[in-house]
């Protein structure tokens, strides 16, 4: 059948619905002949070349590349039909049952009771004391200036506190003859400016399997502690607590 054929023969599509028909099926195989896909605006169509774009079909009448139809060089070859109406929505199923519910979980493992506080200890110059306490008892703070070097006397108090300028070498005196457990507290605070660094002086400082430095907070204005407690036996301050960054 001649490609011609489709052409001269367009118009009995806007005829009546059995010519239409007529048409179809007499030159049904000429009509696949020119069917070229989903129009593109990439491909150079030919005259009668027929496409499918955006739900109709056209024909070519002039060849063109990348002219969207439908315009002067298409022709409606077949229009998209309407849009069918929606069917109507089915009824919802019923709920299922609910289920069992589970069963309860394992209850936790109670945690390890914490260690239990050191006994506190009276220094031996407390003497000719009578009596009996009540109310906490206060210790009053040593404040101690600051010096690139500062040994400080355990005889004298019982917390120390001094605020760093710059590095420090801290020494402490050994403990009471004779008082096995004396304990002290020293506070330590950094300037404004901050990273300032403690070295201990001396020999008797001994440190433990946990707490195995005392290394100060850095930033401007921190606060450490650090707890020592006097052995006789080992003529050492053992650090026994270091808390930083308060």
């Amino acid at each position: 059948m001649p490609n011609t054929f489709v052409y001269k023969n367009i118009s009995l599509l806007t005829s009546a619905t059995s010519d239409a028909s007529t048409f179809l099926n007499n030159n049904f195989t000429a009509i696949a002949n020119q069917y070229a896909g989903t129009w593109s605006s990439s491909t150079a169509y030919a005259v009668n070349q027929i496409v499918y774009y955006s739900g109709s079909s056209y024909i070519c009448l002039t060849a063109n590349t990348n002219s969207v139809p439908p315009n002067a060089n298409w022709a409606v070859f077949a229009s998209g039909g309407y849009s069918g109406f929606s069917g109507t929505s089915g009824y919802s199923g019923y709920s299922g049952p609910s289920g069992s519910n589970g069963t309860s979980g394992y209850s936790g493992y109670s945690s390890a009771s914490g260690y239990s506080g050191y006994s506190g200890v009276i220094p031996s110059n407390f003497s000719g004391v009578s009596g009996t306490f009540s109310g906490p008892v206060v210790y009053t703070e040593d404040v101690v200036s600051y010096s690139s070097s500062v040994t400080l006397n355990p005889t004298s108090a019982h917390d120390f506190s001094l605020t760093l300028t710059g590095n420090i070498t801290l020494s402490v005196s050994n403990g009471t003859s004779g008082t096995d457990g004396q304990q002290i507290v020293i506070r330590i605070k950094q300037d404004s400016a901050g990273s300032r660094i403690l070295t201990w002086g001396g020999s008797n400082i001994g440190f433990g399997s946990v707490i195995t430095a005392t290394t100060l907070s850095t930033a401007a204005n921190k606060t450490d502690y650090i707890t020592l407690k006097w052995s006789n036996s080992s003529s050492l301050w053992h650090v026994v607590a270091f808390a930083s960054g308060y």
